[in-house]
């Protein structure tokens, strides 16, 4: 999965996802390796009945890793809205949310805002996270303040 330093933020900042998430094996997280830049770390593991073995770096460096954000993938996000069973059913409320209505206090869909913010590099996964923080969490994010923050919706009704 490449990344870029806005859509890590944008992973990074959708704390609900983050402190919600337990480790499993094949998860791809953004982490720092003693001071080094940030870089891309697979966690190229095994399941047993007793836990996720194999973290894939040295036993020795493990204390140097810092873990800075998980990355799910696209299939991990859509098993995040479990209030749509149906995959196909699923597949047109993302088309729905991508292309109609206004995201956040822009007048524009939600495809052409993240497309905009992105410079048209953007990763189905961020699409994808967009869906789930609105979905879940009413939030949208933020391009001037980078979080996530409540739907103007769900924030008048506080």
């Amino acid at each position: 999965m490449a990344v870029s330093e806005k859509s890590v933020k944008m992973f990074e900042q959708a704390t609900e996802i983050q402190e919600a998430h337990k480790i499993e094996a094949w998860d791809y997280y953004w982490a720092k390796y003693c001071d080094e830049p940030f870089k891309l770390w697979v966690v190229s593991g095994y399941c047993t009945d007793s836990g996720v073995y194999g973290l894939g770096i040295d036993e020795g460096e493990q204390e140097d890793y810092i873990l800075i954000a998980w990355l799910p993938r696209q299939d991990q996000l859509q098993d995040m809205i479990e209030t749509i069973k149906n995959k196909l059913h699923m597949i047109f409320r993302f088309h729905d949310f991508l292309k109609d209505g206004r995201y956040g206090k822009s007048h524009h869909c939600p495809f052409v805002v993240l497309a905009n913010i992105f410079d048209n590099e953007i990763l189905m996964e961020v699409f994808w996270l967009a869906f789930v923080m609105y979905e879940k969490f009413d939030k949208v994010w933020s391009e001037t303040e980078e979080t996530w923050v409540l739907t103007s919706k769900k924030s008048s009704s506080l």
